[in-house]
């Protein structure tokens, strides 16, 4: 199997600089997960989402200028973004899914939680055959504690042995989410679960990766004054891609009243800050949480929030208005938190994410491909870039920022490489110090 670099040196080459989604798309990191309660998926699911966030999008923000209104940002922006908007939605609408046994399935008897895992296993391996899922997507099930961990055990085996019966194999994509986690040793039983259940369907070894949510408090510091975030990490034993923090459960297990449990609570910036030192340097992501409050409106009539010909009150248009503008500022904090990943819990809540994500790189780009083109042309491992002096440190920083705003559909190929004077094989690079390295050697 080809590479990662590989892959995108051919994609690159086939795009001849052009077309940033075919040449960068192959190792685009999500920038959201999209968690849905389990019976609520089926085949067409995808889809359906896609078609409800494009009509959300044209009855509360049919132009650029409403979209402006609606997210608090200036006209020529939302102008630069509402193309782009209705592109995503249109052709990948979602990054990352997670079909959830645990808080949206809740407690129910077993023999109908078994019957449940089974037929949506099936159901999901027939979505993967017909390219109906997103290019990730998985299961979340319930938390490894001593009252649960087994009803999470069985959900875990059968929902995975009726996916790749049906699919014949393990669909690509697939990742799997423990809940709740409070001690590292709750993903090392579930690793060793996985090992047993590749073995018996002769999956090949740490073919089904990992997720855990940072959601008690007991997993951000310890009763001994350290945390057990560090040990998540290597417990996850090569598995574990991502870290999902979970603002309700969090704030609740804080003693937050309810009325202020919300993601940019103090509380949660100290976790989201304790995340990104415990995982600094593993390789681990770190994803944000959501906002609770959703783009509906505010009254329903007999026909239905969405009934044709039907004009939104003005009491609907500004409770739409008020949750996309809290969610977009929620992800925008969440961006210059260092946390590029969060998740959402209805399909209006893309239109705020990706307007949040798209308006958060087309700010930051420019400067960001300033700096780092002053850093690439530098003899010195210093540059300045107007009145800001960067060091050597900043550069991967730099690096990051702009692929990144290119590989989330941000920003174009062809943008990044005339603002950088970079090429495309320099984007095979993996660090800044190979770049640097990869360009002295052609010189």
């Amino acid at each position: 199997m080809a590479s990662g670099r590989t892959r995108v040196r051919r994609a690159a080459a086939r795009a001849d600089g052009r077309d940033l989604w075919t040449a960068l798309h192959v190792t685009h990191p999500p920038v959201q997960t999209m968690y849905l309660p389990a019976l609520d998926f089926t085949s067409d699911w995808l889809a359906r989402c896609g078609r409800e966030a494009l009509s959300i999008l044209a009855r509360y923000a049919p132009d650029a200028g409403r979209l402006a209104d609606a997210m608090g940002i200036a006209p020529v922006l939302a102008a630069d973004l509402y193309p782009r908007l209705k592109h995503k939605l249109s052709t990948v609408p979602l990054d990352d899914l997670r079909i959830d046994f645990e808080d949206g399935y809740g407690f129910r008897p077993d023999a109908e939680e078994d019957a449940d895992a089974s037929r949506l296993g099936e159901a999901v391996a027939e979505s993967s055959g017909s390219h109906a899922l997103p290019p990730r997507f998985g299961i979340r099930i319930k938390p490894f504690g001593r009252a649960t961990r087994a009803r999470g055990l069985r959900t875990l085996d059968r929902f995975v042995r009726a996916m790749v019966k049906r699919a014949g194999g393990l669909p690509p994509g697939f990742v799997v989410t423990l809940a709740k986690v409070c001690e590292p040793a709750e993903l090392t039983a579930l690793v060793a679960a996985l090992d047993r259940l590749e073995r018996a369907l002769r999956l090949p070894h740490r073919s089904i990766p990992v997720d855990v949510m940072i959601e008690t408090p007991a997993i951000v510091m310890g009763p001994d004054g350290t945390s057990p975030l560090p040990g998540v990490a290597r417990a996850g034993a090569g598995r574990l891609v991502a870290a999902h923090f979970g603002t309700y459960d969090y704030t609740a297990g804080c003693g937050i009243a309810a009325e202020h449990q919300r993601l940019r609570h103090p509380a949660c910036d100290f976790a989201r800050q304790m995340m990104q030192v415990g995982f600094a340097g593993t390789g681990v992501r770190v994803v944000d949480g959501s906002t609770n409050v959703l783009p509906v409106p505010a009254t329903r009539s007999a026909g239905g929030p969405m009934a044709a010909g039907r004009a939104p009150s003005p009491d609907d248009v500004a409770a739409v208005d008020r949750a996309w503008r809290l969610h977009f500022d929620d992800v925008s904090h969440s961006l210059a938190c260092g946390f590029y990943q969060g998740w959402d819990l209805h399909p209006g809540q893309l239109v705020s994410r990706y307007a949040a994500v798209y308006a958060f790189y087309r700010g930051t780009f420019p400067r960001a491909a300033a700096r780092l083109r002053g850093l690439l042309a530098s003899p010195a491992p210093t540059a300045r870039a107007g009145n800001v002096q960067d060091e050597y440190a900043t550069a991967q920083a730099l690096y990051d920022a702009v692929r990144r705003a290119v590989r989330c559909g941000a920003v174009e190929l062809r943008e990044l490489l005339e603002a950088t004077g970079l090429r495309p094989a320099d984007l095979e690079a993996a660090t800044y110090r190979e770049l640097v390295s990869a360009r002295a050697r052609r010189r």
